[in-house]
This record gives structure tokens, C-alpha cells and sequence, in this order.
């Protein structure tokens, strides 16, 4: 890989940082002292001490399959891009690789465990060492752990560690759904020097890596643009949102009350059956609107709510707001974790729906994917805070969506756009959302189905070659 100077200071940096800095200044600092009293701190050092019970196939001494190497390395953050790489650790268990999976947030480590579980021989897996990353004490860094030649990053966390192992020559560095969107912004402008070392620096990161895989065409543009960079657009997860919504009712008949949801959609009208998906507190003014709370008291619609947080206290939070926002006009009713189970309890529930329509909150995990295919319209959140969560899977789902304004991160939001505009709309002001959703609700619109079925297919050949391509160098 070549290196011009801007590179090799970089690199410095990182390495005092990583190998003098960090072990002998800071390391003590945090792990001594701060994790003590910071509640962030305190909670990544626990969440990285479960470390202790992570085997490796490299190391001596942990369980099945040492000595061994592992077909690929994978690092997420998150459940999206856990749903990004699925595809490929799928096909990769199915066909008996073993696999790393190293992770950076506790968000995914309930699936993981699970995952690891259900594959004991061939799948392993370790909480990124962030305050626990020490390189002289060996089993404290992830080049330590890993075992593979082949390291896939997705999207965003350029660590220090990571980018340095990838850029070692033995080591073939990936990267998945790329995207510059988000900093096209200050890559357009070099008028100060910040914007110009801030162009430096990434030119330097996606440098690193030996393959780029876009998420949308259009960063194909960017990346060439602004860095020269050769890339080419395969999205892995629009095959796994694609699968779980073909499978959806499988899924979905494993809930426990599912009939009675069954039957609570179909008694109302398909296109007046609406969904807010990932909602967040903030979104319950889309329920100001007087004539969306009488179309939903009235029964002329039916209205569900899949929270982000699905913890008791935040889901409570949902409600008390959306109580305050239709003046308690609108009775909600909520299954969750607690209560799904409860046979009696859901059916009393149910049936209070049949007698006085309301608000259906349902806080559950894992099902909100499967869940739009049995509505017409999804409303996504996050578009009036951060940004907005995934909209793929209620267009798969073959949903008309709506979000937010923030959509400024989203090449799913991007993709959707280009192929069928008509089918996601923006709702600048929440207490607007039902007049927007008004000048769809009462057109039988015909669904882009031509669109959704080429994107599907079209990413199967890329997906096979890329397959093919990582395990057979895993071979050599």
C-alpha cells in the first residue's frame, strides 16, 4: 500500500496514541479511576470484561477449533449492520466456515450469543477493546483475537486498531455499505484548514481499505470525486429484509396473539391501516391532528406503533405523550414483554380494540420487519431527531412510507427516491403527518412492485461473486 507523507503521520499518530499515550498515560486513567465514576464509562468496562468468556480460534486453550483460522472477520456496531452482514454469515455457517464477529455495542450481543450458541464450532465472537485495549498483555486487542486474513468493516467505525490491522499487507481490508453522504458536505469545502485535514483524514481511511462496496451508486460518484477511489454498489441487506419478508408470516404466527392481530388489520380497510415503525417520543404529535384522532375513534383507521426503545419506562413515555398530544381523547392499549404471553390478558385487550378503537403499541423485539407487510402505510421514525431509521424494509414490505425531514444519512432513503418517488414522503411538521398521508389514503395506488423484485435480483450475482471472492482467498 502506498504511503505519502500525509499517511505517515497519520499512521504516527495513531501508534503514539495507541502504543505510548493510551497504555502508560490514559489506560490507567480510565480504567482506575474514570470507570469508577463516570456511568458510561463504568458500563463499556463491564460490557468489556464479558470479554473473559470470549474463546478465539487463534488462542491456545479456548475451546473447540484452536489452532485454527477463520474464513472471515467481521466488525458491527449495531443491529443494522448486523442485518447488513447476514446475509453473508448465513451463507458462510451454512456452508461450514468459521467465522469472527467482533462488535462494538452491547445492541447486538444478545443476537450474537444466540448466534454463537446455535454455531459453537464455527463462530466466534469478542466485544471490541476500546478502555480495555492494552497491546502489551496479550488477549487485550482484537489483532490478538483475530485469526482470519480477511477483516470487513461496515460503514462507520474507523477505530485506530482496526484501520492499522487492516493495512497490513497480509491482511485483505473490506469495507461494506459506504457512503459519503453524510460528509459530502464539508468534502465540497476546503476553505479552512480544518476542512482540509478533515479531507486528508478520510482519504487516508478509505484508502486503507483494498475494497470499497457503496451503498447507493451514487457514492460510487462521491468516492471518486473526492478521493479517486474505484468502488462498485452491492447492499447485502436488501437480500435479508428481502428473505424476512418473504418468511414473514412464519415469524410472525409465533407470536402468541397473532390471530387477533390478524383479525384487528383485516377488519379495516388495507389502505387505511397504518404502522409508525422505530417511533420515538418526539412523534407523538403526528396524533394532534383532530380529524386523524376522529378517523381513529371513529374505526375508519387502524393505527400501531412499534417503539425504538422498547424498555417499559421509555414505552410509557410514548404513551403519556401521545395522551398529551390528543388531550387522552385516543385510549392506547400495549403488549410487551410482559404481558404477550398472557392469553387472557391480550384477548381482554383485543377485544377492548373491537369496542373502542385506539392506539395499538406493541412493544416486542425482532418483529417490526415482518410487521409492515400487514400494513399500507409506515411511518418511519428518527427523522425529527438524529436521523431516520431504515426505510427499506417497509418498501420491500411493499408499504408507502413517510418520514422525517433527517434523511440527510439515508442511501436507503436515496435508493427508494431514485426507483419509485411516489412511495416515501417527507413530513416536514409532525402535526401535518395525517394531512400528508390524507392524499394517499383514499388512492388505490398501484405498488412499484417491477422495481422491488429488480433490486432483489440484482444483488444476488454480486452477492455470489463476493462470496466466492472472500473464500477462496481465505484458502490461500
Amino acid at each position: 500500500m502506498k504511503k505519502n507523507l500525509p499517511d505517515l503521520i497519520i499512521i504516527f499518530c495513531y501508534k503514539t496514541f495507541l502504543y505510548f499515550l493510551w497504555p502508560f498515560f490514559l489506560y490507567p486513567l480510565v480504567n482506575i479511576l474514570l470507570a469508577k465514576i463516570i456511568p458510561l464509562l463504568k458500563e463499556r468496562k463491564s460490557f468489556e470484561n464479558r470479554n473473559k468468556y470470549s474463546s478465539s480460534f487463534k488462542l491456545e486453550g479456548e475451546g473447540e477449533g484452536e489452532g485454527k483460522r477463520a474464513a472471515v472477520t467481521f466488525e458491527v456496531s449495531s443491529e443494522g449492520e448486523l442485518e447488513q452482514i447476514r446475509p453473508l454469515v448465513n451463507r458462510l455457517l451454512a456452508d461450514n466456515q468459521l467465522l469472527e464477529i467482533i462488535f462494538c455495542s452491547d445492541s447486538v450481543e444478545n443476537a450474537l450469543l444466540a448466534l454463537a450458541e446455535r454455531y459453537p464450532a464455527n463462530l466466534r465472537i469478542l466485544r471490541l477493546p476500546l478502555i480495555s485495549f492494552f497491546p502489551y498483555r496479550l488477549k487485550h486487542t482484537s489483532s490478538d483475537w483475530m485469526s482470519s486474513s480477511t477483516l470487513i468493516l461496515c460503514r462507520y467505525d474507523f477505530f485506530p486498531e482496526l484501520i492499522l490491522l487492516g493495512r497490513r499487507p497480509d491482511i485483505n481490508f473490506i469495507l461494506l455499505s459506504a457512503t459519503l453522504k453524510d460528509k459530502e458536505k464539508k468534502l465540497n469545502s476546503k476553505r479552512s484548514l480544518y476542512l482540509r485535514l478533515y479531507h486528508l483524514y478520510f482519504k487516508f481511511i478509505y484508502s486503507s481499505f483494498n475494497q470499497i462496496l457503496t451503498a447507493t451508486p451514487q457514492d460510487n460518484t462521491r468516492f471518486k470525486k473526492y478521493f479517486n477511489l474505484e468502488t462498485a454498489t452491492v447492499d447485502f441487506r436488501i437480500l435479508q429484509v428481502a428473505e424476512r419478508v418473504k418468511n414473514h408470516q412464519i415469524k410472525l404466527q409465533k407470536l402468541p396473539f397473532f390471530k387477533e392481530l390478524h383479525s384487528l388489520i383485516n377488519s379495516f380497510p388495507k389502505e387505511k391501516t397504518i404502522i409508525f415503525g422505530s417511533f420515538w417520543e418526539i412523534e407523538a404529535q403526528a396524533f394532534e391532528d383532530n380529524d386523524f384522532i376522529h378517523g381513529i375513534l371513529n374505526k375508519q383507521i387502524q393505527v400501531t406503533i412499534v417503539p425504538h426503545l422498547l424498555d417499559k419506562i421509555s414505552i410509557q413515555k410514548i404513551a403519556d405523550s401521545i395522551s398529551q398530544a390528543t388531550g387522552n381523547k385516543l385510549p392506547i392499549y400495549t403488549i410487551d414483554e410482559t404481558n404477550q404471553h398472557l392469553k387472557v390478558e391480550t384477548c381482554k385487550i383485543f377485544n377492548q380494540i373491537k369496542e373502542k378503537n385506539g392506539i395499538l403499541i406493541l412493544g416486542l423485539k425482532g418483529i417490526l420487519c415482518e410487521l409492515y407487510y400487514l400494513y399500507t402505510h409506515a411511518f418511519v421514525g428518527g427523522g425529527h431527531g438524529r436521523s431516520i431509521h431504515s426505510v427499506i424494509e417497509p418498501y420491500l414490505a411493499n408499504c408507502l412510507s413517510y418520514v422525517g425531514p433527517k434523511v440527510f444519512r439515508s442511501t436507503e432513503y436515496d435508493l427508494i427516491k431514485e426507483l419509485s418517488p411516489q412511495e416515501i414522503n417527507i413530513v416536514s411538521q409532525l402535526p401535518t403527518f395525517y394531512q400528508v398521508i390524507t392524499k394517499n389514503i383514499n388512492i388505490n395506488k398501484d405498488i412499484d412492485l417491477l422495481s422491488r423484485e429488480n433490486i432483489i435480483n440484482n444483488m444476488q450475482v454480486p452477492f455470489d461473486t463476493f462470496l466466492k471472492k472472500i473464500t477462496t482467498n481465505a484458502t490461500k
